[in-house]
């Protein structure tokens, strides 16, 4: 989100240079723009304004009247037909002009070894940034739907491919265009088909057509790309990080300014190295909780959450709520130790919830093996609960019945507890099918 608001303000800003008749400098940085626009903006042409800015209230109320109405294709045969009749008097209003008609040629690619040892990293960059721009504007599209879904694998196959077969017609390397993305969008568009027949309707142009966008303002296209774009700045996504995770709120932001002050190469850097460092913040301090039982139930819950769940003073339960690996092991550790500590010298039982444990690895094992053996020497039981199969797996295959037997997983935390507590095997038995299962 703040990526591509950052991008659809740039796009904007950049379009005034035809929008308002000046050679204001295109730049992706927002400080060199409008400084620039600051310096020059009493240079603007009245007519070329005007043309623009009426151009932007017709497509907004074409918009807001029916959306079905193509009100692009109107404003452009509209500015075509004031320039044709009035291109005279009109003088100071930029015009498309001719085009050169046809396709490009087709020829093989020269292999050079040196040349491509010299632009493999520029091509590596140009990769990155297109495939991270092309999955930000696919992703922004998306939410505005519920009926398709972004792959981002196949969405790089699709760009291998195209740029593999522009190659052979001298294009340039191509990626998903955040102002084209946004008219197809503004236009309706639903489907791939649109696309399909864009590139058919693009054929035809430039074979047939061409000569009639001589007279066409380039402030006409000006007002509609800064429309379409403008539509991708989300506010509503911005409010709604902010009421829900603050933390990735303030990621948003600083994505946003880095792009609009720093530009889009290094607006995509700061947004991924923020969101890979938030990630190994959060992967390696996840959330632990201590459980109490509910009363008159046999549930257990967050005991920071709710007051009225009651902790037997000899036990320990708590649930570690992510995967258990090298990252997190040794904040795991602290916590357990943490919470024994004030449970005191009564403790006599630890119940781990491992639940929502779905991935342990070899430094996790190592660990819970290692302060297995600790507890034990102070003589303080350790039962694991809810493990998953694929975690179960790697426990019974890492040595864990060397140091403690079946008898210490379970089901649930009450039949934990209670066989604890009364040493009823009845229940451990019942499911022994579904505890000690283990593809090992």
């Amino acid at each position: 989100t703040g990526f591509t608001s950052a991008v659809a303000l740039i796009i904007s800003l950049n379009q005034l240079k035809n929008l308002l008749g000046v050679p204001f400098i295109q730049s992706d940085q927002l400080h060199l723009i409008v400084k620039d626009i600051w310096i020059q903006i009493g240079d603007f042409s009245i007519n070329t304004a005007s043309i623009g800015l009426f151009a932007i209230l017709l497509i907004l109320l074409f918009k807001k009247v029916d959306k079905r109405i193509p009100n692009a294709l109107i404003v452009v045969v509209l500015g075509i037909l004031i320039m044709k009749f009035f291109g005279t008097v009109l003088t100071d209003v930029s015009i498309v002009k001719e085009i050169p008609s046809g396709l490009p040629s087709f020829g093989i690619p020269e292999f050079n070894i040196a040349q491509i040892r010299e632009l493999l990293p520029i091509a590596l960059t140009l990769v990155m940034v297109g495939y991270l721009e092309t999955i930000s504007i696919g992703k922004l599209l998306e939410a505005k739907q519920d009926v398709y879904r972004i792959r981002p694998n196949q969405e790089l196959i699709a760009l291998g491919l195209s740029n593999m077969f522009g190659s052979l017609f001298k294009a340039y390397p191509s990626a998903s265009s955040f102002s084209r993305s946004a008219i197809n969008e503004e236009s309706g568009a639903k489907t791939g088909m649109a696309a399909l027949i864009s590139v058919v309707m693009v054929a035809i142009t430039l074979l047939f057509l061409m000569p009639l966008f001589y007279y066409l303002p380039n402030t006409v296209l000006a007002a509609i790309i800064i429309v379409a774009v403008l539509g991708l700045v989300n506010f509503t996504e911005a409010k709604f990080l902010w009421s829900a995770n603050q933390l990735d709120f303030w990621l948003m932001l600083a994505t946003f300014f880095a792009t609009l002050f720093l530009g889009i190469e290094y607006g995509i850097t700061a947004g991924v190295s923020l969101s890979l460092i938030i990630l190994i913040f959060r992967t390696s301090r996840p959330h632990v909780a201590e459980l109490g039982k509910v009363p008159n139930s046999n549930f257990y819950r967050n005991i920071e959450r709710f007051e009225e769940v009651t902790v037997d003073e000899d036990i320990l339960v708590l649930r570690f709520d992510a995967q258990l690996f090298y990252a997190n092991s040794s904040y795991f550790r602290d916590k357990l130790d943490e919470l024994t500590i004030k449970k005191g010298p009564r403790l006599k039982l630890i119940v781990l919830d491992a639940e929502s444990i779905n991935r342990v690895d070899s430094t996790g094992v190592e660990m819970l093996k290692e302060r297995i053996r600790f507890y034990q020497k102070r003589e303080v039981l350790f039962y694991f609960v809810g493990v998953k199969g694929p975690v179960r797996d790697v426990f019974f295959r890492s040595g864990f019945l060397d140091i403690i037997d079946l008898q210490h997983f379970y089901m649930g935390i009450y039949q934990a507890v209670q066989f604890y507590k009364t040493g009823d095997k009845a229940v451990q038995e019942k499911y022994a099918k579904y505890i000690q299962q283990s593809n090992t």
